[in-house]
């Protein structure tokens, strides 16, 4: 069965079909059911997370689970029921209950976990430095600053910027969310103190997640994969452990995936349905947009390129009749004017605002996240090196690949077929 039949949201000849037939199109019910989902999130934060109040330490998260335990119940019998008058599901139909599970297992994931709970680089501060208006220098200090005064945070130095060093997006979202849920919340909990208010914004973290699976999913059905596959695909990332975790995590991680995700989407649709201009300009919309979230998130842009060389090469030898040199060309010079300045901006103003290199973060790596080798370090950072010792080990740390192909492996052949090591140039102070 072709990915047209399976998925009509990416059929356009399905879409102009309903059209006549006076049917929303597909795009129009995923926004509805988007709204609806969004406002199902917001409700169920919005009502259950003061019960945590009354949760002992032994009993953290029992409301939410119970809240789960019965939505689980509750789509299991309507799977079931409808299943036995039906009979056998839809591809759409069989997705359409997965991202229900995982829905149910992000809100709830959600819930109980709260602002200060499996987070990272939030910096909170005490409740002395709270009262006083101090609120550090993380992620929550980052959102802090928008809520209060709308406004990047100050930065008096290099060496004071801490997570104020990644582009604003994120927190300025999260600043002005904090306003509005500030006008709708019902409950004095909610708002008890400034870090409590903050974790109001794992609403967000929790609906980007839902957007995430979705595109996922949209990005699969889009394949050549059996029905079969594109299930089993789809619960694969609907079900992918970190998407639960970011579901209740608060820094920038959440929404620069879920706009990788989208810029996956149309850039899988612009190479595989016909190279439009509307999904070239959307995918690099959504790669600026990642990369405004989180720096790191231009990672995506090394599979972009592989698709783009292969399409210029098709292009090139009159492979592909669909695509001219000239409009190809022009396309990438397009994806490149949106997604360059919205993407790259903020590494412009951190410099030449707060003073910072243009390779800060390759200059300040985190010992305990480092994975590279022992080499670079010593080249880079031997003032350093006791400190990334002690955070590093195993065989990819302590050696470069040439040291691990002269020594380990070639050592290995050569011992095998000889019963001798060969001599090595390394010596033993770079193995460390």
């Amino acid at each position: 069965m072709s990915s047209e039949a399976e998925n009509p949201a990416i059929s356009p000849s399905l879409s102009s079909e309903a059209k006549k037939k006076g049917r929303l199109p597909d795009w129009a019910w995923l926004g509805i059911v988007s709204v609806a989902v969004f406002l199902f999130i917001f409700l169920s934060f919005l009502f259950l997370r003061p019960l945590g109040a009354y949760e002992d330490s032994k009993n953290r998260g029992l409301f939410a689970k119970l809240f789960g335990l019965v939505l689980l119940l509750g789509l299991t019998g309507a799977l079931i029921i409808l299943r036995w008058k039906k009979g056998p599901f839809s591809l759409q139909q069989k997705i359409a209950f997965a991202m229900g599970y995982a829905l149910i297992i992000h809100v709830v994931y959600m819930l109980y976990t709260g602002p200060q709970t499996r987070q990272h680089d939030m910096s909170y501060p005490s409740a002395e430095e709270l009262a006083a208006g101090k609120y550090g220098d993380g992620h929550f200090a980052y959102a802090m600053s928008f809520y209060l005064h709308m406004s990047m945070p100050e930065v008096t130095s290099p060496t004071a910027v801490y997570q104020f060093y990644h582009p604003p997006l994120n927190a300025f979202i999260q600043g002005l969310f904090m306003r509005i849920f500030e006008g709708l919340n019902l409950f004095a909990y909610n708002e008890s103190d400034a870090i409590v208010l903050y974790g109001s914004t794992a609403i967000l973290s929790c609906f980007y997640m839902y957007l995430t699976g979705l595109f996922f999913v949209k990005a699969i059905l889009l394949t050549d994969l059996s029905p079969n596959g594109k299930f089993i695909a789809s619960l694969f990332v609907l079900l992918f452990p970190r998407l639960t975790q970011l579901s209740g995590q608060l820094n920038n991680d959440s929404l620069a995936l879920m706009f990788s995700a989208v810029t996956l989407y149309f850039f899988l649709k612009w190479y595989l349905r016909g190279y439009s201009w509307r999904d070239m300009l959307l995918a690099g919309l959504f790669t600026g947009l990642s990369m405004f979230a989180k720096m790191s998130a231009a990672v995506i842009c090394l599979g972009m390129a592989v698709g783009f060389l292969v399409a210029l090469i098709k292009v090139i030898a009159k492979k592909d009749d669909n695509l001219r040199l000239k409009t190809v060309i022009f396309q990438y010079l397009a994806f490149l004017a949106i997604a360059a300045p919205i993407g790259l901006w903020f590494q412009a103003y951190s410099h030449y605002v707060y003073g910072l290199p243009w390779n800060y973060v390759f200059d300040n790596l985190n010992s305990s996240l480092f994975n590279g080798t022992r080499d670079y370090v010593l080249s880079h950072h031997p003032d350093r090196i006791t400190s990334f010792d002690r955070n590093n080990s195993g065989l990819a740390y302590t050696s470069g690949f040439y040291n691990f192909l002269g020594n380990s492996l070639i050592g290995m052949v050569w011992q095998r077929l000889l019963g001798s090591s060969p001599s090595s140039p390394i010596s033993s102070s770079t193995m460390g």
